[in-house]
């Protein structure tokens, strides 16, 4: 089905070429709703485009790295007030590329997250490839879906990363100006990178020096400081993916207090200091930089209804996703019975379960932690990315199985079942993703 890999590069060209669209003619004020809080987060927008104003007209340390919103010269506006609430790196970054092309035109800026997302998406590609290889790939079970492990685990990889490059997950968000491009780009790349150390640790035959080893855990250190720049939200998210895949891979919850995550959780504290000590010096002093930061704590963490936010992160994953929270679990449901079977005699796929666990606990660990944010923001549905990517392919094709197997047996009520539910997602899929990105807020504006 995916051998030729042709159906892969024209969706991310599809998807590219919408992006383009939406860049140029869908900007941060759209009255229309083109930028919601749904749809690439055009509020967070216009901010940094103040910030890089700011920045290209009186440079970068006038405000010690710090964004200065409600700057406009053009429209009067000169009494610029600095926020200081959120990491600043990609408001830096746009002002940088403003400088070095000469623009501070939205339009012009929006290439840059917009070349970034797209490597992102190459990479994305050859990651989950090999991980499904690796997981699915050498199953005890020769034959999944009646395809042999290898066909099945090409075709999983490929089903994942279609559903995440051509949905809202990607669409909206890959030209932001503002966090997320980043916020994803450095979950995805830090999951891998970790990941990829404990496999090749384990791996007695891979015959690797541990200089490498040592290198790759200096990249990972890197990248987390520079994530703590661009929003704290990959931080809680990634220290719940740490923690998670050292339990796994070092067997056992004491190897939580292994060496490699002080360091990376080292990292994460330098990076959040150094924040503030901007913030400091900009205010004049830490006492008031650390009221500032509590007086965001304090509002970040109000009271919210937490039986609420199981339900509103599962509705958010269909804004963002092909497949909706919901049917994600069904989805998932099946997809566990059947790799039980297996499991007990495929240590890979005990692990590869473990993973999904790990995933699951960082999707929800921003709405715990800061969940007045999380249940204002829809955007934090956007969390689900990584447990989607993960499990939607094997899910749909082992589903795709049992429709095949159940459709067999002639029995009625299965066959309603199947009916509906794929009508279901379907029907979920037209209206929510591909009606409203490709057309309504995409390739309409050419009209």
């Amino acid at each position: 089905m995916f051998r030729s890999q042709r159906v892969l590069w024209i969706t991310l060209l599809l998807a590219l070429v919408l992006v383009s669209v939406r860049s140029q003619l869908i900007l941060s004020d759209d009255e229309a709703g083109g930028r919601s809080f749904q749809r690439g987060d055009g509020y967070s927008d216009i901010n940094t485009l103040s910030a890089v104003r700011y920045f290209y007209e009186h440079g970068l340390w006038a405000s010690k790295l710090r964004p200065m919103h409600n700057y406009d010269p053009e429209q009067g506006k000169i009494q610029a007030t600095p926020y200081l609430h959120y990491p600043a790196l990609p408001d830096v970054l746009h002002g940088i590329v403003a400088r070095l092309i000469g623009s501070t035109d939205q339009r012009h800026l929006r290439w840059f997250p917009l070349t970034l997302s797209f490597c992102g998406a190459v990479a994305l590609w050859f990651f989950l490839r090999q991980q499904m290889r690796h997981y699915w790939g050498e199953s005890a079970n020769s034959q999944w879906a009646g395809l042999s492990s290898l066909e099945f685990a090409d075709r999983t990889a490929a089903l994942s990363w279609l559903i995440l490059v051509s949905s809202n997950y990607f669409i909206a968000w890959a030209d932001g100006l503002h966090k997320h491009p980043y916020e994803e780009l450095s979950k995805w790349l830090y999951f891998a990178g970790l990941l990829t150390h404990y496999q090749r640790l384990q791996s007695s035959a891979s015959g690797e020096s541990s200089g490498r080893g040592l290198w790759r855990i200096a990249g990972l250190a890197v990248l987390a400081f520079f994530t703590g720049h661009a929003s704290f939200e990959p931080i809680v998210f990634l220290a719940v993916v740490t923690v998670g895949l050292s339990m796994i891979f070092e067997r056992g919850w004491r190897r939580v207090f292994a060496p490699l995550n002080f360091v990376l959780g080292a990292a994460f504290v330098v990076s959040f200091a150094s924040h503030l000590y901007l913030n400091a010096l900009l205010l004049g002093g830490w006492s008031l930089a650390l009221t500032d930061l509590h007086e965001a704590l304090s509002v970040r963490t109000g009271d919210v209804n937490l039986l609420k936010l199981p339900w509103v992160a599962l509705e958010r994953i269909e804004r963002y996703f092909h497949i909706t929270g919901f049917a994600l679990v069904f989805l998932g449901i099946f997809m566990f019975r059947d790799v039980n079977t297996t499991s007990s005699a495929s240590p890979k796929l005990r692990e590869f379960k473990k993973l999904i666990y790990v995933l699951l606990a960082a999707s929800v660990s921003w709405y715990v932690v800061m969940k007045q944010h999380a249940a204002v923001h829809h955007f934090v549905g956007k969390q689900s990315g990584l447990l989607v990517g993960w499990i939607v392919g094997p899910a749909i094709l082992l589903y795709a199985a049992r429709v095949q197997s159940d459709w067999r047996q002639g029995r009625v009520w299965l066959r309603v079942f199947h009916a509906l539910f794929i009508l279901y997602m379907t029907a979920m899929a037209l209206t929510q993703q591909i009606l409203v990105m490709c057309w309504e807020f995409g390739f309409r504006r050419l009209l």
